[in-house]
């Protein structure tokens, strides 16, 4: 997967497209797919500032379904780049949500907030975040955002010592991340797998 090479390549055009001045929806879907790159191939500065401009992109071009894509992948590359105890504001993916039609959009907001709640200690929210976006992802075959929340919840799980529970989330984790059929996303839940067996 040659991540590198798409966010160079995504890069260059969204420069392109800022120096033609593009309409703010082709410059936003651009620069959201160079954050997307930069953050799969484990860059997480360059990826929150394209994220951060798709953001303010999909803003000027009202598209709050834009807005929330790169709220959620920006609000996962700055959790990335942290560690436990890591805050990030919830506000802005609160008002996302709120203005969200698609539940798919929905459940992976969802996701991405149960990772912030669980980081920064918030236990029970993160469960009942996370919970929620695997019942609406699950009800709209949104499987990303189900891997991702049933990560979270096995996460929960093994600071409360809960490995059999654990466990159980990671391989469903693993069971959306094929149906996805996105090899990057596969590898989320196998090394906890392990570990988990250990």
């Amino acid at each position: 997967l040659a991540w590198d090479e798409a966010a160079r390549c995504f890069e260059a055009a969204a420069h392109a497209a800022a120096r033609r001045q593009a309409p703010p929806g082709e410059l936003a879907d651009l620069s959201y797919r160079a954050g997307v790159a930069h953050y799969r191939n484990s860059d997480p500065v360059p990826s929150r500032i394209y994220l951060e401009r798709a953001e303010a992109a999909y803003r000027a071009a009202s598209d709050p379904s834009g807005v929330a894509r790169a709220l959620t992948d920006r609000t996962r590359a700055e959790l990335t780049a942290g560690r436990f105890g890591t805050r990030v504001a919830l506000e802005p993916l609160e008002a996302a949500l709120a203005d969200l039609q698609d539940p798919g959009l929905q459940a992976r907001l969802l996701a991405q907030m149960a990772d912030a709640f669980w980081l920064q200690g918030d236990f029970e929210r993160g469960r009942e975040f996370a919970e929620r976006a695997v019942s609406i992802g699950a009800s709209v075959g949104e499987h990303e955002a189900c891997a991702r929340a049933l990560d979270a919840l096995a996460v929960i799980d093994w600071l409360r010592l809960r490995l059999t529970d654990a466990l159980a989330h990671l391989e469903g984790s693993f069971e959306h991340t094929r149906a996805a059929d996105d090899p990057w996303l596969e590898a989320l839940p196998l090394p906890r797998i392990a570990l988990t067996q250990l």
